[in-house]
């Protein structure tokens, strides 16, 4: 038997969730996280608020597969769609959130205009005319007829109403080869950027110029109208990845178009949501230029909190023959149950019955795929993508296995195999030393069996996240001995284990530190003497008061207080310090009551 015989991959699972072509109610897939309370509830702030400098645009950003888009879409249909349509979603939101909802629906509604990647941006203009359209085709969709008109609408009326001689103006020039006038006609009405800025161009060069509409108040023109046929009482612009704009030789001017734009929050009832990658952005606009227009934003964090990553795997996976399913989980679950324990911690019964259901997915492997979620992949190559994938992923492991001397569990390699060319594409000198290691031993591994391959590559994993994740030295991300050995826990034998283990050691293809890590350095000197020396110096350093000299604790000092027009008192301690020590301290340190106290 193979496990794709009891089970299969949701037909209808969306991998990217796309804003531009939903699929019909896909939305209410969506899992709920605190992250998305945070997003809502300061969207609904910021078109409530009756102080001016909190209506503010939004700005979403986080790392590639976090659920952003999906995020994106659940915020456009919950502000905008009729409640019989959308109250079965509400109803399960948290009270407080719930509450807000429906309290702002009550009398307020949101039309939404959607826009996704650089859609044919290449300058202030086509960006005016890409918002024109993406408005304009909103409108339709909701069957919705304005007096406010487009500069298509505006250059179809010229040239059917003779206005332009089409013979004199047109003819010899490259517009000919789209057709006739009724063809361009035609192409403008579907709102063909192109053909518009080409017929312009034409129209410049013979001196005729039409004045073009300021987008701005153009927008506010279109909201206006709707508020006053009681449509909608805002209208936002959800502009998805949009982070190709950033990227484009002309951002800096495109950046103060958008600004123009952010600031019509303040009190035109226009509001922009960008939905951004964050990472870093190769872009011709200044840090300066970036910096004003966020602070026209408010910018919220979105990352993959771990128990919905577990849910949305566990959504994505579906049970063909569930009693044969529990059948085989159950015999073999018991063998994980303590990993499952340690990894849920003090997340309680949720995460615990996530980590089970998640079966035949290592408990171990579902706890990094969250790691992964938030800090690295892309489009291409997400967690979910990572379900689908046939060559190295889920469904090539339920494919080919529990079969005779099959796996059991998907253990870490897989994640390896199948995040590699992703990790080939990162420009990190620190990724670059892990895969320069697995290039050099790959071989010399995969001679010694599958086995020690499999743990070649989950120690690389480790290390290579271990890189990108700020972590604590217990963390279940540490390539440590211990940690390990769960990765494989009840795929293999402890014994073979601690015999893989010090093969990669005694061949020095890692060397263990005498931390018990298989920790991979990118420095030539041998790790044993430098993590040695790391150590006599922790123990040499161990408090900020002992790091600082005195030189150094003036210039900090300086550093903070030059901008303050009061005197200022300030200490200096350790973080360390337990939080009865810090306030003792504190209580003897400062003696001048005009002063800033400043700890």
């Amino acid at each position: 038997m193979r496990y794709e015989e009891i089970l299969r991959l949701n037909d209808y699972f969306q991998p990217v969730y796309d804003l531009e072509n939903e699929i019909e109610t896909y939305w209410k897939q969506f899992i709920p996280n605190e992250k998305f309370y945070k997003v809502i509830s300061e969207i609904i702030n910021s078109l409530e608020s009756s102080k001016p400098e909190e209506r503010k645009s939004i700005w979403l950003q986080g790392t590639y597969g976090t659920g952003k888009s999906h995020a994106t879409a659940v915020v456009k249909h919950l502000l905008f769609d009729d409640l019989d349509k959308i109250n079965d979603f509400i109803e399960n939101l948290e009270e407080q959130v719930k509450f807000k909802i429906k309290n702002f629906r009550k009398t307020k509604k949101v039309f939404p205009v959607v826009l996704k990647g650089t859609s044919s941006v290449i300058d202030n203009r086509t960006f005016a005319l890409v918002l024109e359209k993406a408005v304009k085709t909103a409108l339709k969709k909701e069957e919705i007829e304005l007096i406010t008109k487009t500069d298509f609408d505006k250059m179809i009326t010229k040239l059917k109403s003779d206005e332009i001689n089409w013979e004199k103006v047109f003819k010899g020039t490259e517009l000919e080869v789209y057709g006739t006038k009724e063809d361009i006609i035609s192409k403008l009405q579907q709102g063909n950027i192109n053909i518009l800025t080409k017929i312009e161009g034409i129209l410049s060069q013979k001196g005729i110029h039409f004045s073009t509409e300021n987008i701005a108040n153009w927008l506010a023109e279109v909201r206006n109208e709707l508020k006053n046929k009681g449509i909608a009482d805002y209208l936002v612009i959800y502009w998805d990845e949009f982070t190709g704009i950033l990227e484009l030789p002309k951002a800096g001017l495109l950046l103060t178009e958008l600004q123009n734009i952010a600031e019509l929050s303040i009190n035109k009832g226009i509001y922009l949501f960008i939905v951004a990658h964050k990472r870093r952005i190769r872009t011709e606009a200044t840090q300066q230029e970036l910096d004003k227009v966020l602070d026209r934003f408010k910018v919220l964090d979105y990352s993959m909190e771990p128990i919905t990553t577990y849910h949305i795997i566990n959504a994505a996976i579906k049970k063909k023959d569930m009693n044969k399913f529990t059948e085989i989980k159950n015999r073999y679950i018991d063998s994980v149950k303590s990993l499952i324990e340690n990894i849920a911690g003090s997340e309680g019964v949720q995460v615990k019955k996530s980590l089970e259901g998640l079966f035949p997915i290592h408990p171990y492997t579902a706890y990094l795929a969250t790691f992964i979620a938030r800090n690295i992949g892309s489009t291409e190559r997400s967690i979910f993508n990572f379900l689908y994938d046939e060559k190295s992923g889920f469904k090539k492991f339920i494919k080919e296995n529990p079969e005779e001397n099959g796996k059991i569990f998907l253990t870490a390699d897989y994640l390896w195999d199948f995040f590699y060319e992703e990790f080939e594409k990162m420009e990190s000198e620190k990724v670059h030393a892990v895969l320069e290691k697995f290039k050099l031993h790959k071989d010399t591994l995969e001679e010694e069996g599958s086995e020690y391959l499999s743990v070649f590559k989950g120690t690389l994993l480790l290390n290579l996240l271990y890189r990108f994740v700020e972590v604590g030295e217990s963390s279940f991300v540490v390539p440590s001995e211990k940690n390990i050995i769960n990765l494989f826990a009840s795929t293999i034998d402890q014994e073979d284990l601690a015999n893989i283990l010090s093969f990669i050691d005694e061949k020095q293809i890692i060397n263990k530190t005498p931390d018990n890590l298989y920790l991979i350095t990118s420095s030539g000197l041998p790790s044993r003497e430098v993590e040695n020396e790391k150590n006599k110096i922790k123990r040499e350093y161990n408090t900020i008061d002992r790091i600082l000299n005195r030189e150094q604790e003036k210039e900090l000092q300086d550093t903070i207080t030059t901008s303050v027009n009061r005197s200022v008192e300030l200490i200096i301690m350790d973080a360390s310090l337990n939080e009865h020590l810090i306030r003792r301290k504190t209580e003897k340190a400062f003696n001048k009551d005009y002063t800033i106290h400043l700890c």
